[in-house]
């Protein structure tokens, strides 16, 4: 019911602020190949303002986001975000700075690939090098998401490790 594809990105953002980063997640998902943006869409879900909506819409249609690749659902209950979790190809977590970083285990305990920011927590809570990029630089997230999209085999590993 949230007009999602069969394959979809996922971000659980716990808030806008700066250090949660959405814009830069926006651009380094422009930048995707035209192929891995045609089969997978990029939904954020968290409880949103009208204002930070609008401001992060206008964002992807800057960076040339058509409306079906980018879902902005808002506030999900618990069960319909457990089945996000569950569901999604690659949960992304590009934080510029977290106390600890619960939507990272969230994901990890539903069995989501997870890759994430190289700062603050969220290296021991991922628990894996291999997993982190460098959230100050919008290449950097782009090319782990085409990594763990374009390698079965490390998209298994990310989640065999992860899952653990």
């Amino acid at each position: 019911h949230y007009g999602l594809k069969q394959k979809f990105l996922l971000y659980v953002p716990g808030g806008f602020d700066h250090r949660k980063n959405c814009e830069r997640l926006l651009e380094a998902y422009s930048q995707l190949s035209d192929f891995t943006r045609a089969n997978h869409q990029l939904v954020i879900a968290s409880k949103i303002t009208n204002d930070k909506k609008e401001h992060l819409l206008s964002v992807a249609k800057e960076n040339g986001l058509e409306a079906d690749e980018f879902r902005l659902l808002g506030y999900v209950s618990d069960e319909d975000l457990k089945a996000l979790y569950s569901l999604c190809k690659l949960f992304i977590f590009p934080s510029l700075h977290e106390g600890f970083g619960l939507p990272v285990l969230e994901a990890m305990n539903c069995g989501a690939a997870v890759i994430g920011s190289n700062v603050t927590s969220m290296p021991e809570v991922i628990g894996n090098q291999e997993a982190l990029f460098d959230a100050t630089s919008t290449q950097s997230i782009t090319n782990k998401i085409e990594e763990a999209l374009h390698s079965q085999e490390f998209l298994d590993k990310l989640k065999v490790l992860l899952t653990h």
